[in-house]
């Protein structure tokens, strides 16, 4: 190999090619680690003999010597045994150093998986294990990989996902695999027997009562009444609501009046745009009603405002919550 795998990479590597003798995987993206762990373990070693042919070690606890006598130690009843070793960027240089001379001639009948955050491809170990096995750095999706991702959840939970729902999920859970996984997890239950999952079903299931809060809180900036929406935003986040998941609904309600802006300035009659857009019956009075409390000038103006939030959230030393406050007061200006 001669090039570290991203995640799309790898999960198609996974399904399709022979398992390498030895994969080292690292970033922030805990979901996806696992998840390559699960799937190297399928393909490795029966669940009939797991507790025979499966080892995990952590870096910094262990040495080289007991990770390479695990790893040449003969399967029971299997083809290969899997090591796994935690916390691989803790082993020493010295063990670092007696596991590149095993990479050189690594067994056949073992895997060998280390989890990381990091590597330092100057060290002989990262060289001889370019020329063995795969590295894979696994963070969080760009936004752009997201729908594939989340279908992919929903295909584990054996369901299907409309695009409306995806955008939905895309917008308010943002690029965290563990948690999409979880919320996907939670609807697919909801649903029970329903083989596909619809944008109704993920908000009434996400949003719960929060879709409330959200909708008032749009209403209070629509009316550029800034302390009544401080005050939503401080009860959404004193019920536990994270943050970038409040940014993301607002962004999702103000992308739907943005659409049905244009369709009505199109001259879509008001039950036709509710119905393409999913909101209906009673929801829709007062939807349309926000949406006539902005202009398309203002609305196209505030996903600025949104990007500089959402970078905000999740790089700077800012209190989270000042930014939240300070972009609804921004939007209320």
């Amino acid at each position: 190999m001669t090039s570290t795998m991203n995640p799309t990479i790898l999960n198609r590597h996974l399904e399709k090619d022979e398992i390498r003798p030895v994969y080292y995987l690292y970033g922030e993206e805990t979901y996806l680690i696992e998840e390559a762990v699960r799937k190297i373990e399928s393909r490795t070693i029966s669940s009939d003999f797991k507790d025979f042919n499966c080892e995990t070690y952590y870096g910094g606890s262990h040495t080289a010597e007991e990770i390479i006598n695990a790893a040449r130690t003969v399967p029971v009843m299997s083809q290969k045994r899997l090591i796994i070793v935690k916390e691989a960027d803790r082993l020493s240089g010295g063990d670092l150093e007696g596991l590149a001379s095993y990479l050189s001639n690594p067994s056949s009948s073992s895997c060998l998986v280390f989890i990381g955050e990091k590597v330092d491809r100057r060290k002989r170990f990262f060289v001889n294990l370019q020329k063995c096995g795969v590295a894979a750095q696994l963070n969080h999706p760009k936004e752009r990989e997201l729908p594939y991702w989340i279908r992919s959840l929903a295909e584990r939970s054996h369901k299907d996902i409309t695009r409306d729902a995806v955008t939905f999920l895309v917008e308010v859970v943002g690029g965290n695999l563990q948690e999409m996984y979880n919320e996907i997890e939670k609807v697919s239950i909801f649903i029970g027997d329903k083989s596909v999952i619809g944008l109704e079903d993920v908000e009434a299931v996400i949003t719960e009562l929060k879709a409330e809060n959200v909708f008032d809180l749009i209403d209070s900036v629509g009316n550029k009444d800034a302390e009544k929406a401080l005050n939503i935003l401080q009860k959404m986040l004193a019920s536990g609501e994270e943050h970038l998941k409040i940014l993301g609904m607002i962004m999702y309600r103000f992308r739907l009046i943005v659409r049905a802006k244009e369709m009505l300035e199109k001259g879509l009659p008001p039950p036709e745009v509710g119905k393409k857009l999913g909101v209906r019956g009673f929801f829709l009075k007062g939807f349309l009603q926000q949406v006539n409390r902005f202009s398309l000038h203002e609305l196209k103006g505030v996903f600025g405002q949104f990007l500089n939030a959402d970078l905000a959230l999740k790089s700077s030393r800012v209190p989270k919550k000042l930014i939240l406050e300070r972009l609804i007061l921004d939007l209320c200006s």
